[in-house]
């Protein structure tokens, strides 16, 4: 695990691994559809499992919808021990602008979730966790071996190496993992196994993978039933094939009738997810 070693006691390297050659396929098995194998961004996650949150909050949820409702809860300290319909009490009350900035929130909780389930998913007997307080200086994550924590680090999804030097400047004892983009950039940084793209993508660019005119009355039926983010509700389905324009997306938007409040809350998540 990327010398995720005790400082002293000399465990040694080749017992615990490298972070960098932990498999991949388990750090991307929560961003997969088990029936397609196809990937989906982290924008679309969030955005279905908020919407979902709304519509049926007593509904049975996946791994990666469990995380996002964890990333939520860690997001605020008045949502730490939240239930699942307090959350979803607390999303309805959201304005737009509101929303916009706990969406942005939730993202960058869900790649620290994401990242310490994967690592929990690899087989090894070195385990991790995120510090209770989401504030926690310099670090995020912690690994623990026989009990005993031997590894801090800082997660970064960003799209540049400022934030890496930033942070080495204020903690140079602290590792940071990156997404692999930047940390491509940068010698010594690793991979959280996570393109920042993947955490990045909203929902808007998913709907260009989208079927076209055939699934125009689906989409709309959603837009216009949901009481949040409608047409994120059809996307977990569709994104297996076909395409639909950006244009054609808002045409069907503007079609559907939608109320302005929920029009509103639309734009500002997938806005908050850019």
């Amino acid at each position: 695990m990327s010398s995720i070693h005790k400082n002293t006691g000399g465990v040694a390297a080749s017992e615990t691994g490298s972070l960098q050659a932990a498999d991949r396929t388990d750090r991307s098995r929560v961003l997969e559809r088990p029936e397609t194998g196809v990937r989906r961004s982290a924008a679309v996650v969030i955005a279905i499992t908020l919407q979902r949150l709304v519509d049926d909050a007593t509904r049975m949820w996946t791994v990666e919808e469990q995380l996002v409702l964890d990333a939520l809860r860690r997001s605020t300290s008045a949502l730490n021990d939240a239930s699942i319909g307090e959350l979803a009490d607390y999303v309805r009350s959201l304005s737009p602008e509101q929303l916009r900035g706990v969406a942005s929130n939730v993202k960058g909780i869900f790649h620290e979730l994401l990242f310490v389930n994967a690592m929990n998913l690899d087989g090894d007997e070195i385990s991790a966790r995120v510090f209770e307080a989401t504030n926690h200086p310099g670090a995020d994550v912690e690994f623990i071996m026989d009990g005993e924590v031997i590894r801090e680090v800082q997660l970064k999804a960003v799209a540049t190496a400022s934030a890496i030097y930033e942070h080495l400047a204020r903690y140079p004892e602290i590792e940071v993992v990156a997404t692999a983009e930047v940390a491509a950039q940068v010698p010594g940084i690793v991979s959280s196994g996570f393109q920042n793209s993947d955490l990045n993508a909203t929902v808007g660019s998913a709907f260009s993978e989208l079927p076209g005119d055939s699934l125009a009355h689906e989409i709309a039926e959603g837009i216009a039933t949901s009481a949040l983010v409608s047409g994120a509700l059809t996307a977990g389905r569709l994104l297996a094939g076909g395409r639909v324009s950006g244009q054609q997306f808002k045409s069907i938007l503007g079609d559907a009738a939608v109320g302005t409040v929920t029009a509103a809350s639309l734009d500002a998540l997938l806005d908050g997810l850019l």
